[in-house]
């Protein structure tokens, strides 16, 4: 059988060789550039400005602050769209205005990076350090190492980074865990003692097909599991139902609990207590006592 000390191991070497500790560190960073696109450092205050992003409305959740974009972003003032002069004609057809020369598109955005991303492409064209400073005023200080990667990233591809980690840790793992039963925990424990597998095995069951039997006596699915071996082994239904229950199909009945049996039998200390003589005690008198 197997034993606790073993499975242990086998646990500890799993979190350590299967990348857990990447998993955890990509998944976490990820899910802080998904909070940060979901921020803002404004909405505390009516008509603040940052970056040249200012505040229409005071809120508490970033998802209900409204902003409007003005020509005064830091960065791009250059870029901002002003001449209209060829789409002067559409403009004005559209409006029912005179449209002249100047900033005259207005920008309502929701002052999270996400929206202000978007919004900046309406009235130019930032590159990634443009829009990266822009950001680092309106996103919370807390946020301040995912700057960079929010700048280029949306949740689009966060949530594709998230499945790809997720994906490498769960096709590492299983590569680790050497899948036979599905069970990851029994999986684990036979690798480091296949005792149910060896004695499938060497009552005559192919050792491919040991631990399908296997799940069927764990799912309790014992006329099953006897059907098939008598078909994989050519023994008789009695003798097949002689053998099962000598198979631990348990988890606990495959663990071994260390320090739980004596090699020296036990040792009832009060069974001799009338038969003390003092000096004149005989050698068999004193036992071997396991502990």
């Amino acid at each position: 059988m197997g034993s606790l000390p073993a499975l242990n191991s086998k646990l500890k070497s799993l979190i350590s060789t299967s990348g857990f500790d990447v998993l955890n560190k990509e998944t976490s960073a990820i899910a802080s550039a998904v909070q940060a696109l979901n921020s803002t450092s404004l909405g505390t205050e009516l008509n603040e400005s940052l970056s040249g992003i200012q505040a229409l409305n005071t809120s508490a959740a970033s998802a209900s602050c409204i902003a409007i974009l003005t020509e005064n972003i830091p960065g791009i003032t250059d870029q901002i769209i002003k001449d209209v002069s060829a789409s002067k004609a559409q403009l004005e057809a559209i409006t029912g205005a005179t449209a002249d020369n100047g900033f005259l598109d207005v920008v309502i955005t929701c002052p999270t990076p996400e929206g202000i991303k978007i919004s900046l492409g309406a009235i130019a064209n930032p590159t990634s350090q443009q829009t990266e400073a822009i950001l680092a005023n309106t996103t919370p200080k807390k946020y301040q190492e995912q700057i960079a990667d929010i700048s280029v990233n949306d949740f689009t591809n966060f949530s594709s980074k998230f499945s790809t980690a997720l994906t490498s840790y769960a096709s590492a793992f299983s590569n680790l865990t050497n899948i036979q039963t599905g069970n990851v925990l029994q999986d684990i424990l036979l690798q480091t003692d296949d005792a149910p597998i060896s004695i499938l095995e060497n009552f005559g069951v192919p050792r491919a097909e040991a631990a399908s039997i296997l799940v069927l006596l764990q799912a309790n699915k014992t006329p099953e599991a006897i059907s098939k071996i008598v078909t994989l082994t050519g023994k008789d239904v009695v003798a097949v139902e002689a053998f099962i229950p000598g198979v631990p199909t348990s988890l606990e009945s495959q663990l071994e609990e260390p320090g739980t049996t004596s090699s020296t039998g036990v040792y009832d200390v009060s069974s001799k207590n009338n038969t003390w003589s003092g000096a004149a005690t005989t050698e068999e008198y004193f036992d071997i006592i396991a502990t």
